[in-house]
């Protein structure tokens, strides 16, 4: 049996380009990367023929997702600029996340952008990022 592959933070990626598209932009100075598949549920539950206690059962009815990444602050960062911008203006960017070089994107289409950043006193400043899926121009891939 072969050993498996143990894959660390620092081999995903994240990626921006224009909306509509692709993403190609890697980011190279972020540091974490959050992402999570989640499903929103609606309770099924009916009573029955009355003669027991019903079971609560939930049906699911949408799956969502949670991106978001951290940024050492760089001033000189373009791609910081760009996602300043998007947020300000709520235009959407292209969005890509890949979990390693080998692996198949786990995401991969337009999102509006929240932003904010840390200062520390002793530490880096960092951008933190939100993005959320859009279908305005095509329809988000995930999993």
């Amino acid at each position: 049996m072969a050993a498996a592959t143990i894959v660390r933070g620092f081999q995903g990626g994240v990626f921006i380009g224009t909306k509509g598209s692709t993403a190609t932009s890697q980011l190279v100075e972020r540091t974490d990367i959050t992402y999570n598949i989640s499903n929103e549920r609606a309770e099924s539950t009916a009573a029955g023929d009355g003669s027991s206690v019903p079971l609560k059962t939930e049906e699911v009815v949408c799956a969502s997702v949670e991106i978001s990444w951290s940024m050492i602050y760089k001033t000189e960062d373009t791609s910081i600029a760009t996602m300043i911008a998007a947020a300000i203006s709520g235009d959407l960017i292209a969005v890509k996340i890949r979990r390693h070089a080998s692996d198949a994107d786990v995401f991969d289409g337009d999102c509006s952008i929240d932003i904010g950043s840390s200062m520390p006193l002793k530490e880096n400043a960092k951008i933190e990022i939100k993005a959320s899926p859009s279908r305005l121009l095509r329809a988000p891939v995930f999993g």
